[in-house]
């Protein structure tokens, strides 16, 4: 706690000696500590050997995260993306805002656009696709397949009606479906990431003789061979 009463952590780091990429290994430090308790932190690192190349201590300005920027399409005019000359952007026009204009004239008109893009048969095939699949969210699927069985180039690409891919029931629970399993990927990726970020700190740690093999192991919840075997293989 500092004179004013903020609340600070002090994050000290021994390095045994010099490492060109420390200032990335305190960036990792840091993510992990400020995510867990949600105050500012400030790093120390220790130098006690001289050995080793230079080491920065700071990262490119350009590489530090100062959070993402957030972009709705719901909230972008249809005009933006109608006008695109790449297919793959006017294609996400049917997520945007239609501004006032009936949903069947929209997607008659980005068809038309996506068309008109497409340099070639095999990637209009591909973009009329994620046409296709972005029309799941707004729920416009319906309108959108009864367009695409109209058009020559895409008749043996699409599901007939009688085949009622697209009935309401159906789109509801592979609308439900896609989130789920996206939802589900975005958790394995974050898990993953997690994971190695873990490793590669406790790996440095054991590496600079500021923690023990045994400790290391057990925090990853593998066994010291594990442990060792994969510190070989780095």
């Amino acid at each position: 706690m500092d004179a004013k009463g903020d609340e600070w952590i002090i994050h000290i780091v021994f390095q045994a000696r010099r490492e060109a990429d420390m200032a990335y290994r305190m960036r990792e430090y840091h993510f992990y500590i400020s995510k867990k308790y949600k105050l500012p932190v400030f790093p120390i690192v220790l130098l006690i050997g001289q050995e080793g190349p230079e080491m920065s201590t700071l990262i490119p300005s350009v590489e530090v995260y100062h959070g993402f920027h957030l972009l709705e399409l719901g909230k972008i005019k249809l005009d933006f993306f109608q006008q695109s000359d790449t297919p793959e952007i006017v294609a996400m026009g049917i997520l945007s805002d239609f501004n006032g204009m009936p949903p069947e004239e929209v997607v008659s008109k980005l068809i038309d656009r996506i068309v008109e893009t497409s340099p070639n048969d095999s990637e209009l095939r591909h973009h009329l696709k994620q046409f296709q699949i972005f029309s799941r969210i707004p729920k416009l699927s319906k309108m959108v397949n009864e367009k695409l069985k109209k058009m020559p180039i895409t008749m043996n690409d699409f599901p007939t009606a009688e085949e009622s891919y697209f009935d309401e029931g159906k789109e509801e629970g592979l609308e439900e479906g896609l989130v789920k399993g996206l939802e589900k990927g975005l958790l394995k990726g974050r898990k993953e990431g997690l994971e190695e970020g873990k490793w590669k700190a406790l790996a440095s740690l054991v590496k600079d003789g500021l923690l023990d093999v045994q400790t290391a192991a057990t925090r990853l919840k593998i066994s010291v061979d594990e442990f060792l075997d994969r510190m070989q293989k780095t």
